[in-house]
C-alpha cells in the first residue's frame, strides 16, 4: 500500500545501498503494518461510527479528506505506513483508534462550533469512547499522541491524552447510568470537557 522512496545520488554504488535499505525499511514496516491490518482497522473504525468504507491513497500522512462536507460517501482516506512507524504505532488496536480518529471527523464534519483544537479533542475524544466500547487497549494510542507537539492546529500531547482518557471515562459513567451508548449522547457529554479546558474552543 505505501512504498518508502530515495532520491537517486547519482553514485551507483550508493544507490544500491540506498535501494537495499529501502527494500529492507519496506520489509520491516509490511511486517509490522501488514495491508490486511489497515484494512481492518479501517473497517473497524468505521463501522464503530456506522460510515460507509471510502478509498484509502498514499499520502505523506495519515488523514482523512471531506471532499463535501454535506456528506460522508466522497471522503477518501490518506495513509502513510512510515508515518505510522515514526510514531510507533503497531497492532490492530492501536491502528485502529488511529482511524477511529480519522473517521470521528468525518463524523463530525458537519458539526457547528467545533473546529481547530477542540475538533482534534473531539476526535481524540472518541477514540477513548470506542476502546472502552470495544475493549480495545489504548495505550499505544496513548503513547503515540504524548509526544505530539502543541501546533495552530493541534493540542499538547498530554491534553490529547486526557482527552482519550475522558472518553473512557464517559462510557463508563453512561453505562452505570444506563445512558444510550449514541454520538449526540457522547458529544453532549464532551462539552464538559471543554468547559474544563476553554483554551481550546477558540
Amino acid at each position: 500500500m505505501t512504498t518508502i522512496d530515495f532520491e537517486p545520488t547519482g553514485d551507483v554504488a550508493l544507490d544500491q545501498l540506498l535501494y537495499e535499505a529501502q527494500c529492507e525499511i519496506q520489509a520491516t514496516y509490511d511486517f509490522l503494518l501488514p495491508d490486511e491490518m489497515v484494512t481492518e482497522a479501517i473497517h473497524k473504525a468505521c463501522d464503530f461510527f456506522g460510515l460507509p468504507e471510502v478509498p484509502v491513497i498514499h499520502s505523506s500522512g495519515v488523514c482523512v479528506w471531506p471532499q463535501d462536507t454535506d456528506t460522508v460517501w466522497d471522503d477518501v482516506f490518506g495513509f502513510s505506513r512510515a508515518q505510522l512507524m515514526e510514531m510507533g504505532i503497531q497492532g490492530e488496536d492501536t491502528l485502529t483508534l488511529v482511524y477511529t480518529h480519522e473517521c470521528a471527523h468525518r463524523a463530525l464534519q458537519d458539526v457547528k462550533g467545533l473546529d481547530g483544537k477542540a475538533e482534534e479533542l473531539a476526535c481524540d475524544y472518541l477514540s477513548g469512547v470506542h476502546a472502552a466500547m470495544a475493549d480495545i487497549e489504548a495505550i499505544g494510542f496513548e503513547q503515540a499522541l504524548s509526544q505530539t507537539m502543541e501546533s495552530d492546529s493541534h493540542p499538547s500531547g498530554s491534553l490529547r491524552v486526557a482527552a482519550i482518557e475522558y472518553g473512557q471515562k464517559v462510557v463508563e459513567e453512561m453505562e452505570s447510568l444506563h445512558i444510550p451508548l449514541t454520538l449526540e449522547n457522547c458529544m453532549e457529554l464532551f462539552d464538559g470537557f471543554l468547559d474544563e479546558h476553554p483554551e481550546v474552543r477558540y
